[in-house]
């Protein structure tokens, strides 16, 4: 009979190791629970973070986070045997540059009493902890103290004292996160790409597109030979302007994404029918763009085309 092994996931160090060392991918947090289970069955996974902070009274970027985060977690929660606990962010005032100092409070304790409580009651035989701070060495202690078997899933230079005490461990990679990326990132909802829009206020027309993409890269250099009037400001990958707006890696993954002078913001195939009108040599190819109809098959061409590009031309969806 395989063994019972529980899944204990923190979550603000999983959203740190995906964002520094992985290009902001999006996993599949269901799919994440299955590969490190291997051939144990699974009692739950275990989810850990705190809700994104929002001051009094939220700015409206505070609040998108925020809800977004909220439906974030009620999809985990929908995952069978999937249990989400929540600790708070502390509010520590403000750094030099004038953003809130915040500090994680209550999800370590939450996630060690999870751990010993488990091991204690006998209920698993293993326990996978996604996680990479020293604070846990006590509760995987106490866990090998009464016979459970402690693997560790971690980042790049996890805490050692956490690392040693671990009966076994594996570190994320490229590959591993590839088996698991989430493939289905949705498209930004029209209120978040008109946030995006008001936030970067652009002095030229700006298309953000992934540098990693061989065919993007391949339709910029066309764009800057049509661009006789230097209307446009191609951006290869994201910068702290649109970070700070709220586009992500995973973002430009999908889409390219224009924000026009007037304050408007486009994705996708939407964002290449505007470029032709912004730009004279383009304009018989945007009006047979903006014919009636042929925005629902230029979408669909736009989506097989950017979910394929890998194997059709040998993008690169790791860096």
């Amino acid at each position: 009979m395989a063994d019972r092994v529980a899944i204990f996931i923190d979550g603000a160090y999983v959203n740190a190791v995906l964002r520094n060392q992985f290009a902001d991918a999006r996993i599949d947090y269901l799919a994440l629970s299955n590969h490190v289970a291997g051939e144990a069955n699974i009692l739950r996974t275990y989810y850990y973070n705190a809700p994104a902070y929002q001051s009094d009274p939220p700015t409206p970027l505070e609040h998108a986070r925020y809800s977004s985060q909220r439906r974030f977690f009620r999809t985990l929660e929908s995952f069978p045997r999937y249990t989400v606990r929540l600790g708070r962010l502390a509010y520590r005032g403000n750094d030099q540059a004038g953003n809130p100092i915040l500090e994680q409070k209550q999800v370590d304790i939450l996630l060690s009493l999870d751990i010993v409580r488990l091991a204690t009651r006998q209920a698993i035989q293993e326990a996978v902890l996604v996680a990479g701070d020293a604070d846990f060495v006590p509760a995987v202690a106490a866990a090998k103290s009464e016979g459970v078997l402690v693997r560790l899933y971690h980042g790049e230079h996890p805490h050692m004292d956490l690392w040693r005490e671990a009966d076994e461990r594996t570190q994320f990679t490229q590959s591993l996160i590839d088996s698991i990326r989430n493939r289905l990132n949705p498209p930004l909802t029209p209120a978040s790409r008109q946030h995006i829009a008001n936030s970067l206020k652009p002095q030229l027309n700006l298309l953000y597109y992934d540098a990693n993409c061989r065919f993007c890269s391949a339709l910029v250099r066309l764009l800057r030979k049509a661009d006789r009037a230097g209307v446009l400001d191609l951006r290869a990958g994201m910068d702290d302007d649109v970070r700070q707006a709220g586009l992500v890696e995973a973002d430009l993954r999908r889409s390219a994404y224009l924000i026009t002078q007037d304050g408007q913001a486009y994705e996708g195939f939407f964002a290449f029918r505007q470029l032709g009108l912004l730009l004279p040599l383009l304009r018989p190819l945007a009006l047979l763009m903006w014919l009636p109809g042929s925005h629902l098959l230029g979408a669909r061409v736009y989506r097989w085309v950017a979910d394929h590009r890998v194997g059709l031309f040998g993008c690169n969806w790791g860096s």
